[in-house]
């Protein structure tokens, strides 16, 4: 791992002889599952336990300990967890932590708007949303196969989640975007992956290739006031 100076804290001790670096989470355990946010990082372990190292003033919320998670990704409000039942528990700053789907069906992928609440796609396909969260627009709801994936990015509460959804045909379907040119406007074609950031995606193509659209920064990424432009 390399650290980048002025960008990120110094989560690792760096070599100067140009060997490999030694890593500080390397504690015993065998972690299948990392997820970092605004300089914290949390991971499960072999039990399906969470570990966080977290940056002051950037801890993540609590997730209950009796759950033996598989997947975990949080935000700067929230942190969501699956375990191996599918069953999706989140705890965010706005909500204490609770079960998402209680009555099922399993959840196979998750998205938390600007408050923290989660938006889910189950494993029958159907798209879903706790009370209170963004709802994607109806329009984005349908397709053949129902949905396999959905990905977002909140920005502040006022600019609202931009969000993707990928379905079983290939399909992507994209909202929001606080307003930047080109964030919704999804190419044609059949995709194998969504990823999005504040107002970009990137697929991956049938061929194993990758296409971005919307914005990028074209200032030092570590300046807290950059420039956009359309690509």
């Amino acid at each position: 791992a390399a650290v980048l100076a002025g960008c990120a804290p110094d989560l690792t001790t760096p070599a100067t002889d140009g060997t490999a670096h030694e890593h500080p989470y390397d504690d015993g355990h065998q972690y299948s599952w990392v997820t970092m946010h605004d300089l914290s990082v949390a991971a499960i372990d072999e039990a399906g336990a969470i570990h966080t190292w977290e940056q002051e003033g950037y801890d993540f919320p609590e997730l209950p300990a009796e759950y033996t998670y598989t997947r975990i990704d949080g935000t700067d409000v929230s942190l969501c967890g699956l375990d191996d039942r599918g069953l999706l528990v989140c705890s965010s700053e706005n909500d204490a932590a609770r079960l998402v789907n209680p009555e099922g069906p399993p959840a196979v992928s998750w998205t938390n708007d600007a408050k923290g609440r989660a938006i889910w796609v189950g494993d029958d396909g159907e798209v879903r949303w706790e009370e209170g969260a963004e709802e994607p627009p109806p329009d984005d709801l349908t397709a053949a196969g129902g949905a396999v994936q959905v990905v977002g990015r909140p920005g502040d509460v006022s600019d609202g989640l931009f969000g993707c959804l990928r379905f079983a045909t290939g399909a992507v379907s994209c909202w929001g975007g606080d307003g930047r040119e080109g964030s919704g406007i999804v190419p044609p074609g059949e995709y194998g992956g969504v990823s999005t950031d504040l107002a970009s995606t990137c697929v991956l193509t049938a061929t194993g290739g990758v296409v971005c659209w919307g914005v990028v920064r074209v200032d030092d990424f570590c300046d807290p006031d950059e420039d956009w432009e359309p690509t």
